[in-house]
C-alpha cells in the first residue's frame, strides 16, 4: 500500500498543467462575484406566541393528571412451572477442551503491545506525508 501511495503521489507531482493568464482572471473573478446567502428571517403572526404557550400549558397540565392518577391493581395468575421427571430431563453431550496456551500471556501481551506501537507508527507515516 505504501508502494501504491508513494507512486501516485509521484505520478500527481508529475503532472504539470499550465493555465492561461484568462482563465486564472475569469476564475478569480468568479469566486470574488461570489457573495454569502443570508438567511431570511420568517416572522410569525403575534397570536403564535400564545398559541404556543398555551398548547404548552395544557399538554403539561395533562401529563400532570395522567401521571398523578391511583392506579387499580389487579392480581395476575402466573402459571407455576412444572418440574420434568428425571428419566424426560434432555441430556446434553457437553464436549469441554481446554485453553492450550503456547506462549505466557505476558508475551502475548508484550506481542500485542508491539503490534499497536507498529500500527501507529504507520499511521503517523501515513498522516505525515499526508499533510
Amino acid at each position: 500500500m505504501d508502494d501504491l501511495a508513494k507512486q501516485l503521489r509521484a505520478d500527481a507531482d508529475a503532472i504539470d498543467a499550465p493555465v492561461s493568464g484568462e482563465l486564472s482572471a475569469r476564475i478569480d473573478a468568479s469566486l470574488h462575484a461570489i457573495e454569502p446567502s443570508k438567511p431570511q428571517r420568517t416572522t410569525r403572526p403575534a397570536w403564535f406566541l400564545w398559541a404556543s404557550s398555551l398548547t404548552g400549558i395544557a399538554a403539561a397540565l395533562a401529563a400532570l393528571v395522567v401521571l398523578n392518577r391511583p392506579i387499580q391493581q389487579t392480581p395476575i395468575a402466573v402459571p407455576v412451572a412444572e418440574t420434568p421427571a428425571p428419566d424426560q430431563t434432555p441430556f446434553i453431550d457437553w464436549q469441554l477442551n481446554n485453553a492450550v496456551l503456547t506462549q505466557s500471556l505476558d508475551d502475548e501481551l508484550d506481542a500485542i503491545e508491539s503490534d499497536l506501537k507498529k500500527a501507529e507508527q504507520l499511521v503517523r507515516e501515513d498522516l505525515n506525508d499526508i499533510f
